[in-house]
């Protein structure tokens, strides 16, 4: 066992016999090796514990712990994070899998820039038998930590440092399959996230899965996210009433009830004005790259209407 990993890497499962192996061979095949690897079964039925301690007895790297109940996702990662030794963190799922270098490239980019203390990548959508049905691929560019309020733009490739991370505290035990979006909210408000275009993951969609298992309980506890952290948001990122109409718009509830009505139209405006650009853009001009630059030239972001 290494005395001090320079990376920690949490893997909580539940009767994740099925793609354990594939996930944990994924992360010894790391062309960076300075890691620990904590798996932390959660008190799992099927063969889950004796294919993480066979990989434990084969790899000094590699420990296991067992929950005595079932304690579900966020209480496993806070269980596992309290015995990490690493100075950068991140965690995986069962059922997902690292590129090789996915290591090497998140803990390089945070060498390099002191300033940024999260950074997050882009992924595979790959289906039950490994085969890639789509490449999420979000240009860094694009994507804002003030956009967090909005919705998630985290991907599931992700690494922060031990600092952020005990500055923020645990992951919420009480939101359950929201608890990384709450996490990744807290984490913008207390520091700076970073964006690159390097796609190092897999993501793995099945019928088992948290996110079609339990994609009613995400959802609501997305908007309990929403509304936990709408003011800090605000208050930060300079949002305006604008931005907390959109909310509510786009998740069709009353997370924000004091948004004016009188604002209805401006947003429907905003809306029309930015589907012109990206229509024009695209007639236009036939490279992406050069579209991408027009549009977020004349379309309104989130920061430029401030002051409504």
């Amino acid at each position: 066992m290494l005395e001090n990993p320079k990376i920690t890497v949490i893997l909580p499962t539940y009767n994740g016999g099925q793609f354990l192996a594939q996930s944990v061979e994924s992360i010894i095949a790391q062309t960076e090796n300075d890691w620990e690897l904590i798996i932390v079964n959660d008190c799992s039925t099927d063969n889950t514990l004796e294919i993480a301690e066979g990989f434990s007895a084969k790899d000094s790297r590699i420990q296991v712990i067992t929950n005595r109940t079932n304690m579900k996702l966020p209480a496993s990662l806070n269980i596992g994070f309290s015995k990490a030794r690493g100075r950068y963190f991140t965690w995986t799922s069962d059922d997902n899998l690292y590129k090789p270098n996915a290591l090497e490239i998140m803990a390089a980019y945070l060498d390099n820039r002191r300033e940024v203390d999260f950074i997050t990548a882009n992924s595979d959508i790959i289906g039950e038998e490994g085969e890639v049905l789509k490449q999420k691929y979000n240009t860094a560019d694009i994507r804002l930590p003030v956009e967090l309020i909005l919705g998630c733009n985290i991907s599931a490739a992700f690494m922060y440092r031990r600092e952020i991370a005990e500055a923020v505290g645990g992951y919420d035990e009480n939101l359950f399959c929201a608890e990384d979006y709450d996490y990744w909210c807290r984490i913008a408000l207390a520091g700076n996230i970073g964006y690159i275009n390097d796609n190092i993951y897999q993501y793995r969609k099945h019928k088992n899965s948290l996110s079609t298992t339990k994609r009613k309980e995400a959802e609501k506890n997305k908007l309990l996210v929403q509304k936990k952290h709408l003011d800090a948001f605000c208050s930060k990122f300079c949002l305006s009433n604008i931005d907390r109409l959109k909310i509510a718009v786009i998740n069709k509830s009353n997370v924000i009830e004091s948004t004016p009505i009188k604002l209805y139209p401006l947003f429907i405006f905003l809306k029309g004005y930015k589907l012109a650009v990206k229509l024009i853009a695209g007639l236009v001009f036939w490279d992406k790259a050069l579209r991408r630059k027009i549009r977020r030239r004349f379309s309104f972001s989130i920061n430029s209407i401030c002051k409504i």
